[in-house]
């Protein structure tokens, strides 16, 4: 089963501050969430109801929520190592 993904809006204007090449890396990462949602990679955030995350090298982290039901992936924050971890 393939997911459908979507970024909410504020994710992708963090995404557009990215250097070129790291969001071409970031969005195939985001891509990839659409054949398997929840990669052996991925890290379920506690006290959170189906958020995710998952670690596209070691500078940035991606959060995202699933939906099993609907099958969709939904992007939340796309951010930097040091700034994922400030909330």
């Amino acid at each position: 089963m393939e997911y459908t993904v979507y970024i909410i809006p504020s994710a992708m204007k963090a995404l557009r501050k990215f250097r070129k090449a790291d969001q071409q890396k970031l969005l195939m990462a985001i891509r990839a969430l659409a054949d398997e949602p929840t990669p052996p990679r991925s890290k379920k955030l506690s006290g959170m109801k189906n958020i995710w995350r998952i670690r596209v090298f070691d500078n940035y982290r991606i959060s995202y929520e699933v939906d099993r039901g609907e099958l969709r992936v939904l992007v939340i924050e796309i951010a930097t190592r040091g700034s994922a971890y400030r909330k």
